[in-house]
């Protein structure tokens, strides 16, 4: 404590530093400790990230899987936010024949077919903007802030991204076409966003049966009333 020349220390004077001593001891072991459990906290939340994001996503195709898509949808559906969030539009697509793909040439063949889809249609989206896979062939966009005229340009882009070159599989280069199906959000008519994904579903079957390879549009509810009224 001292750099003077060598002297006795009274005995209050050492217990003084061994009490200074001891608290040193101390702090510095719940430094180290704190510092430890610190480290294993963040390794258990990158940990923990990283499981959430492998969860949330399709092992196939990487795109966001139905679980993920379905709580997408339960958020956009609260209270709170259903009637005073800017009009969302919902997006249904589904592969054209499919079916006939995996009963030719296989389920590899299919896969590879999902695959290069799934990077087309997420290579055509704007930043923040997610492509889920809803199940099989079928996927779902959902574009926030965006109208009704807006959302079918955005699937009319992507059915051009789709069919206007053909998809490399191991069979050799493939032609595969998809339809679209496209409904905007009505906060008075819809009582949920599962309401709009069942329209734009609707849509998409409404396509399909007019010969595929198109994008088909559900105009809203309200639309549909004031023409009638007219």
């Amino acid at each position: 404590m001292s750099y003077q020349e060598e002297r006795a220390y009274l005995l209050d004077e050492l217990q003084t530093i061994r009490q200074v001593a001891d608290q040193a001891a101390i702090a510095l072991t719940n430094a180290q400790n704190y510092q430890s459990l610190w480290r294993r906290q963040e390794m258990l939340r990158m940990q923990n990230d990283s499981l959430q994001k492998t969860v949330m996503r399709d092992d196939l195709t990487q795109l966001m899987n139905r679980r993920s898509l379905e709580r997408e949808l339960e958020q956009l559906s609260m209270t709170a936010v259903w009637t005073v969030q800017s009009s969302f539009s919902i997006i249904v697509c589904d592969i054209d024949y499919f079916k006939m793909v995996n009963d030719e040439h296989g389920h590899l063949v299919g896969d590879e077919v999902l695959i290069e889809l799934a990077q087309r249609l997420q290579g055509q989206l704007r930043r923040g903007t997610l492509a889920y896979r809803y199940g099989g062939e079928e996927f779902v966009i959902i574009l926030t802030d965006t109208p009704l005229d807006q959302a079918i340009d955005v699937a009319e882009r992507l059915r051009r991204a789709v069919n206007n070159s053909s998809m490399p599989t191991r069979i050799g280069d493939m032609a595969v076409t998809a339809s679209f199906g496209v409904a905007q959000q009505s906060p008075i008519f819809d009582h949920s966003a599962w309401d709009v994904l069942q329209r734009a579903d609707k849509a998409l079957y409404d396509a399909k049966r007019n010969g595929r390879n198109r994008v088909q549009a559900v105009e809203l509810p309200l639309a549909r009333m004031k023409n009638d009224g007219e």
